[in-house]
């Protein structure tokens, strides 16, 4: 990982430590208020709206929510940073494939006032356009 820009990285372990938690205060800190973010089930802007959305998640999970990534590619300036990569989250109280699948995961950040910020968030199953249905991916997949 000595190609990640170490700012974003700690920004991305401090995203980690607070969804562990469930910890909404410290998760806000991580985004810019006005955050837009396309979620697998949702598109919400503002951290209001995505603070809404992870309390309605929140009792879906057990403690402790686990954050895996794997293929993190980041195209990072001064001041804006795109960041990719497969990521699955542990925790989730289901037998459904989806919980054992890798999400395919872009995050924007602008340097807002010196701090990286999440300022966009896209989170999705690719899907067959055949069937209609989610394309799972699993660990020999991505």
């Amino acid at each position: 990982m000595s190609n990640h820009n170490p700012e974003i990285m700690a920004l991305l372990e401090r995203f980690d430590a607070a969804l562990n938690k469930k910890d909404l205060d410290a998760l806000a800190k991580c985004y810019d208020d006005n955050v837009r973010v396309f979620d697998v089930m949702a598109q919400v802007s503002g951290y209001g709206e995505l603070r809404s959305l992870w309390e309605h998640c929140f009792p879906y999970f057990t403690n402790p929510i686990e954050i895996e990534r794997r293929d993190i590619e980041m195209h990072v300036n001064d001041s804006l940073a795109i960041v990719t990569f497969y990521s699955r989250v542990s925790g989730v109280q289901t037998d459904s494939p989806a919980a054992t699948s890798w999400l395919r995961t872009t995050m924007c950040m602008k340097k807002i006032d010196g701090a990286w910020k999440i300022v966009h968030d896209h989170i999705s199953f690719p899907v067959n356009c055949e069937t209609e249905k989610p394309a799972y991916i699993f660990i020999d997949d991505a």
